[in-house]
């Protein structure tokens, strides 16, 4: 009989790793980006592209799909390569507050920058990024998500859906 070579277990480790191990516990709406975990790094974000004026890296932003009922104070984390630096300002739609309005993206940071959008009853639009280098200069103008305004409540949505 023929012995697998000392590599093969190893390599099957990896596979299994790497598809999991069967034990998938989160939801459909997490799969969906729906997710209220917090990221821990930018590739960990579920709404990550390469949209803007002269956006020089992929960014994204990170938020969950559901209904919050208006005046709640929801997180919106937007999610950069920290080695760019800079900072980071939001321009809310009419009526929406952000907090804060623009925060540092420090070069030994994670790239994940958490912001609380509180949405009045009616107010809806896009949510709006500008970045800007270290010196100040503008480096790029990121449309965000929507807001969609609903009856009961207000949600985050991909625009144009």
């Amino acid at each position: 009989m023929r012995r697998a070579p000392a590599a093969l277990p190893l390599a099957v480790a990896l596979v299994l790793a790497a598809c999991g191990t069967g034990s998938d516990t989160s939801t459909s709406q997490d799969r969906a980006g729906g997710t209220a975990m917090a990221p821990t790094r930018p590739a960990d974000c579920n709404h990550v592209s390469l949209q803007g004026t002269d956006a020089a890296a992929a960014v994204g932003f990170h938020w969950t799909g559901e209904e919050h009922p208006y005046g709640t104070a929801v997180t919106l984390w937007f999610c950069v390569d920290p080695r760019l630096g800079g900072s980071v300002a939001f321009g809310p739609p009419e009526g929406v507050t952000v907090s804060p309005a623009t925060q540092p993206n420090p070069a030994p940071g994670t790239g994940v920058l958490p912001f609380t959008v509180t949405v009045p009853a009616g107010a809806s639009g896009r949510v709006r990024v500008r970045a800007s280098d270290p010196d100040g200069r503008p480096q790029a103008d990121i449309g965000g998500p929507e807001i969609v305004a609903a009856e009961s409540g207000w949600r985050f949505s991909e625009p144009g859906r």
